[in-house]
């Protein structure tokens, strides 16, 4: 049955021409899995993969997979501009999911918090959407990184205008550190 499995994963990507167990790997938080298939087949660093039209670092973002990131980040070859089937990057997706050490990992190589999607949203307002306390954790990674809290959606918000989170909010209209809240 193995066989069987293996033989579908090798069909699939061959015929639609992308490799489903690097992007399953991606999401699952499994390095070993992505250094072992890069070594054999690089050209798979930057593929756009089956579902949401995302690269591997794309999900990994999203799942919060943060071994695979620092190992694609590694990658001087890895296109961490490169968007999803909508144009979100990297860092708006970490924001919207809630990420934070994959944020504070992004903005450390360099990714910009206040860069604006077409839709007008930047990835710090993306993270103040966010309902659970990880959403309000990366909206405190983008103000330590230097993001003002007034900054403004493209219809003039600010986060604290379109937040619904309490502990957000709270940490936005007090600017205090999250574990005090």
């Amino acid at each position: 049955m193995k066989g069987i499995s293996v033989f579908l994963t090798f069909l699939v990507a061959s015929v639609f021409g992308q490799n489903t167990e690097y992007h399953a790997a991606c999401a699952q938080n499994k390095a070993d899995v992505v250094a072992s298939i890069l070594k054999t087949n690089p050209q798979v660093l930057n593929e756009i993969g089956p579902e949401g039209g995302q690269t591997c670092l794309m999900r990994a973002c999203l799942y919060g997979s943060l071994d695979v990131v620092k190992l694609l980040l590694a990658y001087p070859e890895i296109e961490v501009m490169k968007g999803e089937k909508d144009g979100y990057t990297p860092l708006h997706g970490a924001a919207y999911q809630g990420r934070p050490n994959v944020a504070k990992l992004l903005l450390e190589y360099g990714l910009s918090p206040t860069e604006f999607h077409k839709d007008g949203f930047a990835p710090f307002h993306r993270a103040a959407w966010g309902s659970q306390r990880r959403h309000t954790e990366t909206v405190r990674i983008f103000l330590e990184a230097g993001v003002p809290a007034d900054l403004k959606t493209a219809d003039g918000r600010t986060a604290v205008e379109i937040t619904e989170n309490y502990y957000t909010r709270r940490l936005l209209q007090n600017l205090q550190p999250i574990d005090e809240l």
